[in-house]
């Protein structure tokens, strides 16, 4: 199987499980994430600081793009 195959075939995999998390707890284990980020040594010593604008059931990164 291709690379390609393997990556479609997990983010289908990934997307399938996403839809089975309830939005209260998307909502706690992104404030978790967040938090453990935003105290971090590299993200506080960092000069540059990449991340992407999350949608859907993803974890939130808006928080993190505020605190940037």
């Amino acid at each position: 199987m291709k690379i390609e195959d393997r990556k479609k075939a997990l983010r289908t995999e990934i997307r399938k499980r996403a839809k089975k998390y309830s939005w209260e707890w998307i909502e706690a284990e992104s404030a978790k994430i967040t938090e453990r980020i935003i105290k971090s040594p590299a993200y506080q010593n960092a000069e540059v600081i990449f991340c992407y604008v999350s949608t859907g059931k993803e974890v939130s990164t808006f928080e993190i793009l505020e605190d940037a």
